[in-house]
């Protein structure tokens, strides 16, 4: 007797004769959900509901291979559906689990709780991540202060401001306005896609009320890789700047771009650390694109600058760096 399996519902379905002469199908379906087996004779042309939920058209004069085929196709749609209804209270567990993860810094947990390929949005940068190492190597690209600021205040939305809440539908669960959004993949909650905030609103100040000034001298970030790539995201408020730390090699070819800014709102520039001396006039002047051969042995600074002060209240951009 041929078999329909999926993870959840085995069909089976036998071809024969009734006593009339006329093809019938005897039908046997076994679910774990449904806590049953029933047995069920279908003639031709009978319209049955096969999975409580779903109805399918049994054509009896093209054999048993249409009639496994048309099963077939129930069963996965089926299946599919149940993976898609998800549970508030399983939502929440995994909510939980993902902010202990954050909290003890443990990449490797964050990144099994993903589906891979993973496309991330970062300051309307697409970033496909293809796998665990990928996510790990690019943890702090994708998992910015404000994204993670977002999934510590996650909670169901009600009474939630907006932008801080938890919200479960059948399909899918997201957090925050869709920064993160939650899928059941092959009966587990997987992350299936990330649009990272990358700048967290202002703290009020205790006792004026009012935000607290932005920061204008923040300690520069070392950049620790050899050849290859890597990525940083910030946001900068109006006379802000972040700095980075690189060490290169003389006549290593060295690329920087800042993306996902407008014009020159934000630039870098880029000196010798030890001196202070800029690589170029270019660089000296503030680049969104920089490529060159590095001059001398020695460690790099590029500082990226936010140049305008009018415009959001922060700006946020991505930077991408290679050596070569």
């Amino acid at each position: 007797m041929p078999s329909l399996n999926t993870d959840r519902i085995t069909f089976q379905v036998r071809c024969g004769h009734g006593s009339d002469g006329r093809p019938e199908f005897a039908f046997r379906q076994a679910s774990t959900h449904m806590g049953s087996v029933t047995r069920r004779p279908i003639r031709a042309a009978t319209t049955i509901d096969a999975t409580q939920s779903l109805s399918c058209r049994l054509v009896a004069n093209q054999g048993l291979r249409r009639v496994v085929g048309v099963l077939a196709i129930a069963v996965a749609t089926s299946a599919a559906g149940q993976r898609s209804s998800l549970d508030e209270g399983a939502v929440m567990q995994f909510v939980r689990e993902l902010q202990r993860n954050i909290a003890r810094d443990d990449r490797q947990a964050i990144a099994a709780r993903v589906r891979y390929p993973l496309t991330v949005f970062v300051g309307g940068v697409r970033i496909p991540i293809s796998s665990v190492a990928a996510l790990v190597e690019q943890y702090e690209v994708v998992f910015t202060p404000a994204l993670k600021a977002v999934i510590a205040d996650a909670r169901p939305s009600a009474g939630r401001p907006a932008g801080a809440a938890l919200s479960v539908t059948a399909d899918f669960a997201s957090i925050g306005a869709d920064a993160v959004r939650i899928e059941r993949i092959d009966d587990a909650l997987k992350v299936t896609r990330i649009t990272a905030p990358l700048a967290a609103a202002s703290a009020p100040d205790s006792a004026t009320g009012s935000s607290l000034a932005p920061r204008h001298d923040r300690p520069p970030q070392r950049l620790l890789f050899g050849v290859g790539q890597l990525q940083r995201a910030g946001a900068l408020a109006a006379g802000e700047r972040d700095a980075y730390l690189i060490t290169a090699t003389k006549n290593q070819l060295l690329e920087m771009r800042i993306t996902g800014v407008a014009g020159r709102s934000v630039v870098a520039r880029m000196m010798n650390a030890r001196t202070g001396k800029p690589i170029d006039e270019r660089a000296q002047n503030g680049v969104r694109t920089w490529v060159g051969r590095i001059p001398e042995d020695g460690e790099y600074r590029i500082d990226v600058v936010r140049r305008e002060a009018a415009g959001e209240p922060r700006l946020s951009y991505l930077m991408t760096v290679s050596k070569r």
